[in-house]
């Protein structure tokens, strides 16, 4: 019998893109499926659409609950999952019909816990781009510490950073630790991504596009606002904790991490011509990476471009 993989989608106020998004699910060549599609209070009828589609095939299950944003919708999912490996599907985006098969294939291959996939930027005039993945090569295996290592000196590439381009062992998320997306953040995946690293032995990149990630004016990742710059601070401090008190070896690590995230988020305040509105929050975070970049004597990754470039940020950012 083939391993069961759970698929969680969760579902909010979606009417127009669900369909599409259902239906790239049921067209998988791989069809050993658990399907959990969460509505979480929609007042539209996406909710009657994932109901209209259970009616049809059994591996659909339907959980209506009331709304507590993205992050609650996938952890009622995970608390509902029985299958051996994980993916995540947004319901607004959709997946090329053979994703679940060639992913499942390099983990059953290789004994990943993570397989990581490319992805296709969809916008709504039908614009379509591939997103240049940050690891280049065809395929490519890491250890959980690797790509964490890696993740941070790279100073968190979307592709590596989301949760909805990569297969995931069940235990990843339902081992003896749980681990769950924060609720009420619009950044959920930048406080979790890196403990699922931590927790895996063999993650593989395949440069290969899979997934379809529809960029829609509306969406949150679209908008550069006041919350999203809070839940972006805010993650990277808690993983500099988390990991601190978790994992210390990548202390030299984190510390490029920390200011090379605390430019590019200047430079996207510049961009978005905001700095006025952010500068408490940059104020914030500058103070936090200046504090724990003050002893870098012992970084062997810390060279000259690294102090002059914290200078800038102390004197001129």
């Amino acid at each position: 019998m083939e391993p069961l993989l759970s698929i969680i989608v969760p579902i909010y106020n979606v009417e127009q893109y669900v369909d599409k998004c259902i239906q790239s699910i049921l067209n998988q060549t791989y069809q050993n499926l658990e399907i959990i599609l969460v509505d979480d209070g929609a007042t539209d009828c996406s909710g009657s659409i994932a109901d209209s589609y259970a009616a049809k095939d059994k591996r659909i299950k339907v959980f209506h609950k009331e709304n507590g944003g993205l992050s609650d919708a996938r952890n009622y999912g995970l608390d509902h999952v029985t299958g051996d490996y994980i993916l995540f599907v947004d319901s607004d985006d959709f997946i090329e019909n053979t994703m679940c098969e060639r992913l499942f294939a390099v983990a059953n291959s290789t004994n990943a816990d993570i397989v990581s996939c490319n992805y296709y930027i969809y916008r709504e005039d039908d614009d379509i781009s591939i997103h240049t993945m940050s690891v280049q090569d065809d395929t490519r295996t890491f250890t959980g510490m690797d790509m964490l290592r890696y993740y941070l000196l790279k100073t968190e590439p979307f592709d590596l950073n989301v949760v909805w381009n990569k297969l995931f062992k069940s235990e990843l998320f339902n081992g003896t630790v749980l681990v769950r997306f924060p609720k009420g953040r619009v950044q959920e995946d930048n406080f979790t991504i890196f403990r699922l690293f931590l927790n895996a032995n063999t993650i593989v990149t395949v440069n290969e596009p899979l997934y379809y990630y529809v960029q829609r004016a509306g969406s949150i990742m679209a908008n550069f606002s006041r919350r999203f710059m809070t839940d972006t601070v805010e993650s990277h401090i808690y993983m500099n904790d988390y990991l601190m008190d978790h994992c210390s070896s990548v202390k030299n690590e984190l510390q490029l991490y920390l200011l090379n995230s605390y430019v590019e988020l200047s430079r996207r305040v510049h961009v978005n011509k905001c700095k006025t509105e952010y500068n408490d929050l940059l104020t914030q975070y500058k103070h936090y990476v200046l504090d724990h970049t003050a002893d870098t004597s012992h970084n062997p990754l810390w060279k000259c471009k690294q102090d002059i470039k914290r200078v800038l940020v102390k004197l001129y950012y």
